[in-house]
Parts: structure tokens; sequence; C-alpha cells
């Protein structure tokens, strides 16, 4: 009896599931009767307005389990590449429901006939009105359609004739910029929302595909269709709105964006740096000190709540690096935002701490500043050392800043003035290394400047977890697993500063919730330009020093016969590595420098091992130095460098903290471009006032590693070398 219960409620949904599809078929067709538009005529025009790249579009799939769903290019054997260009017939079913199509913006590599904006956040009504605003100033119509979900808007805008993606992109941020003066909810991820969202595709890549309108599906459901901004209601006839669409003229295109375009031609400029509307400001504002700067949003315009927001952004070096190289940004933001946003507070960084004060002050904002930072004092460490004058005036702007960063070259001095300071400030102090070798060269030196005994110092790191809460090292490693660590001090300082825009150590840091914050490094700069990472977790720069040297040294070039056919510089570096020719070049002038103090750097370990045994074969003692050695053995070939004559190192390990300062001569063997690290492994050598030599393998056959030259030759300027000629070197010397 049950099955054949059964039998008969299936037999009921047959019959209402034909039913709704007779349903279906008769709306279809009242539709198409009452409709001046036939057949054609609709896929004519939705062609002509949706369609980017008429050689290639995306069909929307979902997975037998429904748990996977997503658009994918639509190709002959699926292989990916033998792609089925738009047609007719795809289009139709896509506008009966049969298939959901999405079309990738860029055609040709660089064109675009369309601009879309996507709105998803819980504030899109607002934030499509507040375009919509801006749109009507600028004189420019947008086109609004509901999106699939119904909790978000793509809003479109329409081109005369193909433009460069590039301006349709300018013209995007031109509009998202004014729209954040008067809708909050718009913030600095929709720089990454629009469609196209690069100026270049590469000829085998599609770029970023939008999700196309007017499926019928949808479209019943009253979703994918264009609406009226102001009533959220649908257009009574979709196709009448689009069959008089107003377009925007090239030349309409270019006036709006000429002067934005060149604003933000140099990535060092903002996208939203243009001139803004007038900033309403509050007479005072309430801000929180704690791990970060809390300010409260309730008496703060949205003029000023998106200042805040701009003064935590930055634009994302990777980003234009790819696009410069037309590569990919796919899921490469354009824009890094360092801020966070709750009901009551909008959350800042606390290296922003310096520009808010100075900001507020020239506004005649007072600021109500609540300080909950830890402020722990313990027993002074009386401090004894002489420092020179350029570090007393250095200690002194640390001190006049709860966050500070101290730029300046090896030999300066860093380590005496960070531990002046802890002296000074007289709080808990957690000072952070980012290698294993630096924990013992800070616990010495702390131990030589206040007199204590080493074994006081707490140490994190290399296996030993002994800390004592008021004076400790640590490497910021060691608090990846244990970030909570870092809320019981009151100041901590950062060696080599410039590292800490890596994530890893970035996420610890800001649990930190003491008053004082120090960061020491040789140079700000990084080679991925994210060192506004820093800055914003450390302050402002307060002291820099500029190694002015009245001593010439000298850089010797020495030009190899390298060559290769590989265009990959890993691959090169490989080749190199066991270039036989080239390595006796390179022992060949170590052993001529036999009577100088030398260190010879390389980028691979193994590179250094084949030197080493080139070295002995020919009687030449050299210490091997680099990161990969069991810490045993780092510590005993650590303690022949004291007075070894040649040192065999990674240029990793040896560039950044590693004092051995008896060498007088750097070889670098392997092509380095970046003049920075240049600049901290000349650092690496020389006592004041000594003569140093530098010597320099150049692969002139291969342009890539010629041209990395050039790039070095900044350092090496910048560090007081003058290039020899090489029949006089010895007379220099």
């Amino acid at each position: 009896m049950q099955l054949e219960q059964l039998y008969k409620q299936l037999a009921m949904f047959e019959k209402q599931k034909s039913d709704i599809e007779n349903n279906i078929i008769a709306i279809k067709k009242e539709i198409e009767r009452l409709s001046p538009f036939s057949k054609s005529d609709k896929i004519k025009l939705f062609r002509k307005l949706f369609i980017g790249n008429e050689l290639v579009y995306a069909k929307h799939w979902i997975s037998k389990d429904g748990l996977k769903k997503g658009y994918s290019p639509v190709s002959k054997t699926f292989k990916g590449t033998d792609y089925i260009p738009v047609n007719d017939h795809v289009i139709q079913q896509h506008l009966e429901g049969k298939v959901r199509m999405g079309t990738y913006a860029v055609k040709n590599q660089t064109l675009c006939s369309f601009l879309a904006i996507d709105l998803d956040k819980s504030s899109f009504v607002a934030d499509a009105r507040a375009i919509h605003t801006v749109c009507n100033a600028m004189d420019i119509n947008a086109y609004f359609e509901l999106s699939k979900s119904g909790n978000g808007i793509h809003i479109w805008f329409f081109f005369l004739e193909d433009v460069r993606a590039r301006d349709a992109r300018i013209l995007g941020d031109l509009i998202i910029t004014k729209a954040m003066d008067i809708s909050d909810g718009i913030d600095m991820k929709s720089y990454d929302r629009l469609f196209p969202n690069q100026d270049y595709v590469a000829p085998d890549a599609l770029g970023n595909l939008i999700a196309l309108p007017l499926h019928f599906g949808s479209r019943s459901e009253g979703k994918t269709v264009f609406i009226d901004i102001d009533t959220m209601q649908p257009y009574e006839n979709q196709w009448s709105i689009l069959q008089n669409v107003l377009k925007i003229s090239s030349q309409k295109l270019h006036s709006l964006i000429i002067d934005y375009a060149r604003l933000t031609e140099s990535t060092s400029l903002m996208p939203w740096e243009i001139k803004q509307e007038k900033l309403v400001l509050p007479k005072a504002v309430q801000m929180v000190l704690h791990n970060a700067i809390y300010i409260e949003k309730s008496v703060l315009s949205i003029t000023l709540l998106n200042l805040l927001k701009r003064m935590a952004s930055f634009y994302n070096p990777e980003f234009f690096m790819r696009q410069r190289q037309r590569l990919s940004t796919f899921n490469t933001p354009r824009v890094v935002s360092t801020y966070d946003l709750n009901e009551r507070y909008i959350i800042l960084p606390r290296g922003l701490y310096g520009k808010l004060k100075s900001f507020f002050k020239k506004h005649k904002v007072q600021m109500h500043i609540e300080d909950k930072r830890l402020n722990m004092k313990i027993p002074a460490q009386e401090f004894f050392l002489d420092l020179r004058s350029e570090q007393i005036k250095a200690k002194n702007e640390i001190l006049k800043n709860d966050y500070s960063l101290l730029i300046a070259p090896p030999g300066f001095g860093k380590t005496a003035v960070a531990s002046a300071v802890i002296s000074e400030h007289g709080v808990a102090t957690l000072i952070l290394v980012h290698k294993t070798v630096l924990l013992e060269q800070w616990s010495k030196r702390l131990s030589e400047y206040f007199k204590i005994d080493i074994k006081s110092i707490g140490i994190l790191g290399k296996g030993k977890k002994k800390l004592n809460g008021n004076l400790d090292v640590a490497t910021l490693q060691s608090l990846k697993n244990r970030p909570e660590l870092i809320e019981n001090y009151s100041q901590i300082i950062i060696d080599e500063a410039h590292h800490m825009p890596a994530v890893s150590f970035e996420i610890p840091l800001k649990r930190f919730k003491g008053k004082y914050v120090l960061g020491l490094s040789a140079t700000p700069k990084r080679k991925d330009g994210m060192e506004a990472i820093m800055y914003l977790q450390c302050g402002d720069i307060v002291h820099e020093s500029v190694r002015e040297s009245t001593v010439k040294h000298t850089l010797k070039t020495v030009t190899t016969q390298y060559d290769t056919f590989m265009d990959h510089f890993s691959m090169m570096l490989g080749e190199i590595t066991e270039d036989d020719m080239r390595n006796r070049q390179i022992v060949d002038e170590i052993v001529k420098l036999s009577e100088r103090k030398i260190l010879v750097l390389s980028e691979r370990i193994e590179h250094l091992n084949i030197l080493w045994h080139m070295l002995e074969a020919r009687g030449i003692d050299a210490v091997l130095l680099y990161g990969g050695l069991k810490t045993k053995e780092k510590r005993l070939q650590f303690e022949k460098t004291e007075d070894a004559s040649i040192i065999l190192s990674t240029s990793s390990y040896i560039g950044e903290g590693i004092d051995i300062g008896h060498l007088d001569t750097i070889i670098f063997t392997m092509p380095i471009s970046y003049p920075e690290r240049i600049i901290q492994y000349l650092g690496r050598i020389g006592r004041q006032g000594q003569q140093c030599l530098a010597i320099d393998f150049i692969d002139i056959s291969v342009p890539m590693l010629k041209s990395s030259f050039n790039k070095r030759m900044r350092g090496y300027k910048k560090m007081g070398y003058v290039l020899a000629p090489v029949q006089t070197l010895f007379e220099t010397v």
C-alpha cells in the first residue's frame, strides 16, 4: 500500500511539473507577443551592448553534488585553448534561461566596450545611489542591474566606440573616489571590483569575466534586470531601456580622465589623490591608544572617515609590477588597506599616530586621548657607553616619539643607540630579530653596554625559551606560534625592521599593546615595495644617517665569458654555480688578494662549497658561513671568523646584522640587481676611516646580467666606491 501511494504522489508531481513548464512556455509567448522587439532584435542588441571578447564566452556550471560552482570558458575539446566564439544561439539560450553566460571584458588585448562596477556589500543600495549622484554630476549615464542573488548591483557604462581598458578603468577609479565622499560603504576594495580589471590581457589570457544580465530564470524573479535606482523597481520594458542607452563618447571619456590620469600615472600616487570635496571636521575626536589607534566614528563625517581610510592605504606594488610585466593580476589587489572598522571605531595602525596629531593640530581639532597602552616600569639599566654626537642626536629624536624608525648604515651603532633608549625609557622591553645568530649578538652587546650577566637576558629562539619579562631578545619566527607573548611588554625594538611587511611577522606585531615601538634598519626600501607596512607599524623615520666618508673606496670589475640561452634568472644562477672557468676567475682573484681580509659572497650554498674546495686545493684556508649549518657547527665557524682572512658566506646570511668588522675586501661572485642590497653588504666590511675594496664579476655577454651591474653601481656610488681601471688598481689600494 505504501508503494502504491508513493507512485500516486510521483504522478501528481510530474503533472504539476508539466503544468509549470506549459505556463512558462505560455508566459514566454505572451512576452514575445507584447514586445515590439523580435527575437533576433533582442539578440543583436544584447550582443552589441554586453559582449566583450567575441572570440570566447563563459558558461556557468554546478558540480553534481552541488558543492562547487563557477564560470568556465567554453571550448571544443575542454582543453582550454580551442574556445568557441560567441554565437546567436548561445545568447538565445541565455535569454531563455537554458544556460548562464559570462563575458570577458577585454577584447584585442587592450580594448573594451563597457565598464562595470560590482557592488555586493550590505550597503549596496546606498553605494549605488552615491555612484548615481556622482554620474549625474559628471553628466554620464549609468545603468543599474540587480544581481542574480538580489543582494548586489552591477553598474554598467557603455562606450560609443571601443576604448582603452586603461581609460575605462581610470573612469571607474574616478567615479569610486568621488562616491566614497558620499557613502561610507564604498571602501578601497571597490577599486578591485571593476570590469575590466586589467589594462592589458596577454595573448593567451582572458582577463576577468562578468556574469551577463537578463537570464530568463532570474528575470522571472525580478533579478539580473535593470532597475530604477531611486525606486529599486525593475523597468517595465527592459529592451526599450537598452535600445535607448546613452553611451559615453571617447571625447567625453578623455575630458573626464585627462587630469586624473596624469595624477595617477605614477604608482607613488594613490588613485584618490585628486581634488577632494571640502572636509567636514568635528571640533574634537575621541581616540583610544592600545594595540592600534581607535577613533570613534560617531562624530566623523563621511569625508573625514574616508580620508582616514586613505591614510591607512597604499598602492600594491605587486599589482603594478605584474601589470608592467603583462602578467595576470587576478587575486592581486590594486590597493592595500590596513584599517579596520567596527560599529563604534575606525581602527588605524599605530604608526599613523604622528601624522594624525599633525593633521588634527593643523585643522584645530582637539584630540581627547584615552591611553590604554602598557607602560610597565622596571628597574632602570645604567648605560655604560659614550655615544658619538650623531648617535646622541638619533637617541634624542627617538625619545621625542613613541613610535619611530632609525635608518642608519651598518657600522653606525644602531644597537648602541637602541640600548641607550632602553635605559632612558626604563620599561619591559622585547627585542625582535629575524635570525638566530642575532640572538647571541644582541645579548652580548646588551651585557656589555649595561655591564650585566649575559645569562640575565631572556632569549626565545634557537631552542631556548627563557624569558624574564624585563629585557628579552626573541626571533620573529618564534612568535609565530606564541604571538600572545608580545602583549607582556611595554616596548619592542625591531632589528632590520624592513622584514616586518612579511605577513607572518606583521600578525604578531599587531597584538603589541605597549607604549613604545622602535624600528632599526640600514635601508627603508624593500625590493617588493611593501615598506609602507613598516611605517604603518613603527611610525615615521625620526633620524636617518647617510654614510659620508672622506675615504675613497675602490671598485674593481672583472668581466667573465659566461653566456647562456636561458632567460630565467634562477636557471642562470644554477649555470653560474657550475661554470668552471668563471669559478677559476673568482679563485684567482682571491689568491691575488690573499694578504687582505676578504668576504666572498654568493647566492648559493653549493657555489660556496665549490669555491671552498678549489681554494683548499690551492692551499688557501677559508671559513664557510651560511644559514644551513647545524647550531654547533655554526657557532664553531662563527668563532673562526674573528681572525679569519677569507670568509665565504651566502649574501642572505651575512647581509643583515652580522658584525665582522675586521674585513676590508668584498667579492660579489653572483649578479645582484637591487642597489639597496649592495649597500647592506658593503656595510659589512671596513672600520671607520679604513679604505676598502670591492670586486664585482660582470657577465657582459648576457644583457640581463649586464643590466644588473648598472643597477648595482647606484649602491656602490652611494657608499663612496670609485671604479678604478684594472691597471692602476693595486697602485690605489
